[in-house]
């Protein structure tokens, strides 16, 4: 006898595909089981969309209160544009984070205020003079000393460098992302936002906030006094009301990172390793540090402090050059004898002097880049 089913054969329609499909199950609501579990993966992606979202208002507030916040802002405004962050990946804004830590990690602190050693510095400088602007970007930036770049001012890459650094050009500039120092951050950051959309959104959602001293300062002093400061005031005008009252505040003292390791790091990050044509740099700032290291008491053969500083002088300023995409200024004679005091204790007189001789002043004529950003420019 053909056994009887309890529960009739309905007729019902997939949440998920929408195709008509029948079924004994009351509570069935999917075709397959396929669908079942597509139609679960998407509420898992649209509850994770949702969350991101919810994450990028409350922490797009928080974000110009960290010093990177403000930092990427205001060189929006100096620049005129927030153009000078296009073409960024969520990845490379995570770069451009971490350079602008060490940045402050390398200059060291003094009383609680950084001593402001190291700059990162534009290679395409952000009002250059051949219709170019330089992009906040870390293909264009590079961490260095703040005395060399100083006097470097506007320079332009030369001729014979082929596609360093990053700039976009400057006919290619639209006013409706133009910004300026009468825009407060929060809306120089909606125009960040407006130009790069998602980009934005999941980096300002996932990225780690660290206040800086200033807003930890100012929640602390509020919370002693119990009223509301002004957001405007500085680190210093926080700090005299925090001694007036007694309270603690960040005073942590260390040294600033030598030039050399700054620089033989940088060197590295653009691609400048051992076996590349200006790689032995790094060699020779690393054989700088081990020679006059002040713990092993390496005074190069009797080197005098004056000439010393000579040497330090030329490699700062070539390594300066080569990451900016300048010529090698001429070395002195007496430059050149120093070099090869240095390069000689550890390689062949022979080999050495053909080593320094082949780096007088040259130009990038075979090193490539990536260069000019691509505009694919949104309304």
């Amino acid at each position: 006898m053909k056994q009887q089913h309890k529960n009739q054969l309905n007729k019902r329609v997939c949440k998920h595909c929408g195709t008509h499909f029948e079924t004994r199950h009351k509570s069935k609501q999917y075709c397959t089981d396929k669908c079942q579990n597509d139609a679960k993966c998407a509420r898992y992606y649209k509850s994770k969309k949702t969350t991101q979202v919810k994450k990028y208002t409350t922490k797009r507030e928080k974000l110009l209160a960290t010093g990177f916040g403000r930092w990427l802002l205001k060189e929006c405004q100096r620049a005129g544009t927030v153009q000078v962050l296009q073409g960024h990946t969520v990845e490379s804004l995570y770069d451009l984070n971490e350079l602008f830590k060490r940045r402050s990690k390398a200059s060291g602190y003094e009383g609680g205020k950084p001593t402001g050693a190291y700059e990162l510095s534009h290679i395409w400088p952000v009002r250059g003079t051949q219709h170019k602007i330089g992009l906040l970007h870390p293909q264009n930036l590079v961490l260095a000393p703040a005395r060399p770049n100083r006097l470097h001012g506007s320079k332009c890459p030369t001729e014979g460098f082929v596609g360093i650094g990053r700039y976009i050009p400057t006919d290619a500039l639209l006013s409706h992302y133009s910004v300026s120092k009468e825009n407060s951050l929060a809306e120089v950051e909606k125009q960040v936002f407006r130009l790069l959309g998602a980009t934005w959104k999941q980096f300002v959602a996932t990225l780690v906030l660290q206040q800086g001293q200033q807003e930890q300062l100012r929640k602390k002093l509020q919370k002693t006094l119990n009223v509301s400061l002004p957001v405007d005031l500085s680190i210093d005008q926080l700090k005299a009301i925090a001694e007036e009252l007694g309270v603690s505040y960040f005073k942590a003292n260390f040294s600033a990172l030598s030039a050399f390791a700054v620089l033989a790091k940088e060197l590295q990050r653009f691609g400048h390793i051992k076996g590349t044509e200006y790689g032995v740099y790094a060699s020779w700032l690393e054989l700088f540090e081990q020679e006059f290291d002040f713990f092993t008491g390496g005074n190069l053969g009797g080197v005098t402090e004056a000439e010393q500083d000579e040497l330090e002088h030329l490699l700062i300023g070539e390594v300066f050059a080569i990451l900016h995409g300048q010529p090698l200024p001429q070395r002195t004679a007496k430059a050149q004898e120093l070099l090869l005091l240095l390069v000689s204790p550890h390689k062949s007189s022979k080999a050495s002097e053909a080593s320094c001789t082949e780096y007088f002043p040259t130009h990038h004529e075979n090193t490539v880049f990536e260069a000019e950003v691509d505009l694919p420019i949104g309304s």
